[in-house]
């Protein structure tokens, strides 16, 4: 087990403080990406992190004895769902933000300079990503991030050949949204 896991399950605050300083980002970013406007609107994100933190916390005793900081981080994300999941339902998005009839995101604005920058096409493509199908919009997301296929298929539990068709009808659903 990874030392900063074992002295956290013992209750050491110092190796929970490492644990939160090394997974932060990586968790932050998940659940700017999964959790829908409504949701933020009545959660902060911040707020959102520290609840899957305590849950993942109260949990170490059910960490396996090999328990790594990928292991760690899986167990952040798969509560982080559920918590998004939660907050959704209470918030009363839980149809999701690709629901028939939803409005379609806002167009990128400019900046002050005039100018549409990277990140304003990112963050309208990260939103028409974020209103596909979730089974879609998960694999849309793992592609992104440098998996391969196989990889999308182990870590979803899907056939390769059904990962690479649902891919196949993200990236055309994107491409109609986005009126090429």
């Amino acid at each position: 087990m990874h030392p900063w896991l074992e002295d956290a399950r013992n209750g050491d605050e110092v190796a929970r403080r490492l644990l939160v300083e090394a997974c932060e980002g990586p968790l932050r970013a998940f659940v700017e990406r999964n959790a829908g406007a409504r949701v933020r609107r009545h959660s902060p994100i911040g707020d959102l992190c520290q609840d899957v933190f305590a849950d993942v916390f109260r949990g170490l005793a059910s960490l396996p004895p090999d328990a790594d900081l990928d292991t760690f981080k899986g167990r952040l994300i798969r509560n982080a769902r559920w918590i998004i999941a939660r907050r959704a339902r209470k918030a009363g998005e839980f149809h999701g933000a690709s629901a028939p009839g939803a409005a379609p995101p806002p167009p990128a604005t400019p900046r002050e300079t005039g100018l549409v920058t990277r990140n304003d096409e990112l963050a309208r493509i990260d939103a028409l990503v974020g209103r596909l199908d979730p089974l879609l919009g998960d694999v849309v997301r793992l592609r992104t991030d440098g998996l391969a296929f196989a990889e999308i298929a182990d870590r979803l539990g899907r056939n390769e050949a059904t990962v690479r068709k649902q891919y196949s009808r993200a990236v055309a659903a994107l491409r109609e949204r986005l009126g090429e």
